[in-house]
Protein backbone atom coordinates (compact mmCIF):
# COMPACT_ATOMS: atom_id res chain seq x y z
CA UNK A 1 0.00 0.00 0.00
CA UNK A 2 1.18 3.42 -1.22
CA UNK A 3 0.36 6.96 1.35
CA UNK A 4 0.75 9.65 -1.29
CA UNK A 5 2.94 12.51 0.19
CA UNK A 6 1.32 15.61 1.64
CA UNK A 7 2.59 19.24 0.39
CA UNK A 8 4.89 19.27 3.49
CA UNK A 9 6.24 15.75 2.97
CA UNK A 10 7.05 16.86 -0.88
CA UNK A 11 8.89 20.12 0.27
CA UNK A 12 11.54 18.59 2.58
CA UNK A 13 12.84 15.69 0.33
CA UNK A 14 16.16 16.48 -1.00
CA UNK A 15 16.95 17.02 -4.48
CA UNK A 16 19.23 14.44 -6.43
CA UNK A 17 22.26 15.67 -7.96
CA UNK A 18 24.30 13.84 -10.76
CA UNK A 19 27.81 14.04 -9.06
CA UNK A 20 26.46 11.65 -6.28
CA UNK A 21 25.90 8.52 -8.76
CA UNK A 22 29.23 9.08 -10.21
CA UNK A 23 31.28 9.24 -7.06
CA UNK A 24 29.51 6.01 -5.72
CA UNK A 25 29.91 4.41 -9.25
CA UNK A 26 33.40 4.86 -9.32
CA UNK A 27 34.07 3.96 -5.50
CA UNK A 28 31.76 1.00 -6.02
CA UNK A 29 33.37 -0.18 -9.46
CA UNK A 30 37.12 -1.16 -9.05
CA UNK A 31 35.35 -3.77 -6.39
CA UNK A 32 33.06 -5.34 -8.64
CA UNK A 33 35.55 -5.18 -11.33
CA UNK A 34 37.80 -7.11 -9.21
CA UNK A 35 35.48 -9.89 -8.65
CA UNK A 36 34.56 -10.14 -11.83
CA UNK A 37 38.06 -10.88 -13.03
CA UNK A 38 38.32 -13.31 -10.27
CA UNK A 39 35.04 -15.27 -11.88
CA UNK A 40 35.21 -18.36 -14.41
CA UNK A 41 35.15 -16.69 -18.15
CA UNK A 42 31.84 -18.47 -18.79
CA UNK A 43 30.20 -16.88 -15.73
CA UNK A 44 31.58 -13.50 -16.26
CA UNK A 45 30.21 -13.42 -19.81
CA UNK A 46 27.04 -14.52 -18.33
CA UNK A 47 26.73 -12.01 -15.88
CA UNK A 48 27.69 -9.41 -17.89
CA UNK A 49 25.28 -9.62 -20.81
CA UNK A 50 22.25 -10.47 -17.83
CA UNK A 51 23.28 -7.65 -15.84
CA UNK A 52 25.51 -5.31 -17.48
CA UNK A 53 23.59 -5.76 -21.35
CA UNK A 54 20.31 -6.36 -20.00
CA UNK A 55 19.86 -8.98 -22.47
CA UNK A 56 17.24 -11.79 -22.05
CA UNK A 57 17.97 -15.49 -20.73
CA UNK A 58 16.85 -16.14 -24.03
CA UNK A 59 19.27 -13.76 -26.01
CA UNK A 60 21.82 -14.83 -23.57
CA UNK A 61 21.08 -18.76 -24.84
CA UNK A 62 22.34 -17.79 -28.40
CA UNK A 63 25.11 -15.65 -28.10
CA UNK A 64 26.70 -18.61 -25.47
CA UNK A 65 25.34 -21.27 -27.44
CA UNK A 66 23.83 -23.45 -24.60
CA UNK A 67 20.73 -23.68 -22.91
CA UNK A 68 18.53 -21.72 -21.27
CA UNK A 69 18.58 -23.44 -17.75
CA UNK A 70 22.55 -23.41 -18.61
CA UNK A 71 22.45 -19.65 -18.25
CA UNK A 72 20.32 -19.47 -15.26
CA UNK A 73 22.65 -21.77 -13.84
CA UNK A 74 25.49 -19.81 -14.74
CA UNK A 75 23.85 -16.53 -13.58
CA UNK A 76 23.05 -18.34 -10.18
CA UNK A 77 26.44 -19.76 -9.46
CA UNK A 78 27.94 -16.42 -10.87
CA UNK A 79 26.06 -14.09 -8.77
CA UNK A 80 26.34 -16.02 -5.44
CA UNK A 81 30.52 -16.27 -6.74
CA UNK A 82 30.36 -12.39 -6.50
CA UNK A 83 28.66 -11.75 -3.39
CA UNK A 84 31.22 -14.03 -1.78
CA UNK A 85 34.33 -11.89 -3.55
CA UNK A 86 32.77 -8.73 -2.51
CA UNK A 87 32.54 -9.42 1.30
CA UNK A 88 36.20 -11.11 1.46
CA UNK A 89 36.96 -7.86 0.05
CA UNK A 90 35.50 -5.78 2.41
CA UNK A 91 36.97 -8.43 5.13
CA UNK A 92 40.16 -7.79 3.89
CA UNK A 93 40.41 -4.77 2.43
CA UNK A 94 41.28 -5.88 -0.45
CA UNK A 95 40.61 -8.61 -3.19
CA UNK A 96 42.81 -11.56 -2.69
CA UNK A 97 40.93 -14.35 -2.08
CA UNK A 98 38.95 -16.16 -4.59
CA UNK A 99 35.76 -17.66 -4.15
CA UNK A 100 35.54 -21.78 -4.81
CA UNK A 101 34.22 -22.56 -8.31
CA UNK A 102 31.20 -24.43 -8.30
CA UNK A 103 32.34 -28.23 -8.21
CA UNK A 104 33.65 -26.97 -5.19
CA UNK A 105 30.96 -25.14 -3.51
CA UNK A 106 30.00 -27.51 -0.34
CA UNK A 107 26.42 -28.63 -0.26
CA UNK A 108 24.70 -29.04 3.41
CA UNK A 109 22.56 -32.20 3.17
CA UNK A 110 18.60 -31.51 4.48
Amino acid sequence: MELPLTETEAETIEPYYDWEEEFLKDEYSADVKRALSDLPADYRMAVLLADVEEFTYEEIARIMECPIGTVMSRLNRARRMLLRLLHAQREDGIAQKTAPLPEQTVRRKL
